[in-house]
Formats: C-alpha cells, structure tokens, sequence
C-alpha cells in the first residue's frame, strides 16, 4: 500500500511499477486494502459505507444489489449504521467495500479474522 518503503523487487499494478507512488497513486491504479480489523466507517450505514467506497458513484441501486447477493446477511441491514452490525457483518462489510470500487487487487490482513 505503500506505508513502508519497498526494499526490493517491483510491484507491478497494471502495468506500471508502483514502487515511486504514493497510497493515492496505488488506489488510482486498482490497489485496495481491507485492514485485520475495522475497515468500516462506523457511524454510517451499510449503505452509505458502500456508496463513500466509491465516492458516491455507486448510483444504481443494481450495484448495491449485486453486492448484498454476495452478502445477504448485510441485506436487511442496509438503513442500520455499521457500529450495530455483528463483528462478523462488519467484516463482510469491510470486504464488500472494495468490491464496491472495482478494485483490480485487493491486499487482505488476516483474511480469516472476524
């Protein structure tokens, strides 16, 4: 993500070597993070979390559906702020984000917590 400098070797992200960029320049180019833990803004809703991902591009209310398909449990739950969400809908939610993005890579801490 490009919080500690690169010792060796090159980080390819479509085509371009990454090593130079700063964190703007690795999102710009596809890169996305989701954290071991947060990764949610806890005082907006399911809905809005998506929509901020995105900057508030994420217009279609087709969009948000294809994403709660992949996680229905957050489907009934999209009005409820992400601090009421179960650790476990957080972490859906903290995965669902950069799906929201179109992210090319996403570079994930500790897939299996939450």
């Amino acid at each position: 993500m490009g919080h500690e400098k690169q010792s060796s070797g090159k980080i390819i992200i479509n085509g371009v070597d990454v090593a130079s960029l700063d964190t703007h320049g690795r999102v710009r180019l596809g890169l996305g993070y989701i954290p071991q833990e947060g990764g949610v803004f806890p005082d907006l809703t399911v809905e809005e979390n998506l929509r901020a991902a995105t900057n508030g591009t994420l217009g279609k209310p087709s969009q948000i559906s294809k994403l709660l398909k992949i996680f229905p449990q957050l489907a009934d739950k999209v009005k409820l702020r992400a601090r009421y969400l179960s650790g476990g809908e957080q972490r859906m939610l903290s995965i669902a984000i950069p799906l929201a993005s179109n992210l090319s890579i996403v570079v994930m801490d500790e897939r299996q917590a939450g």
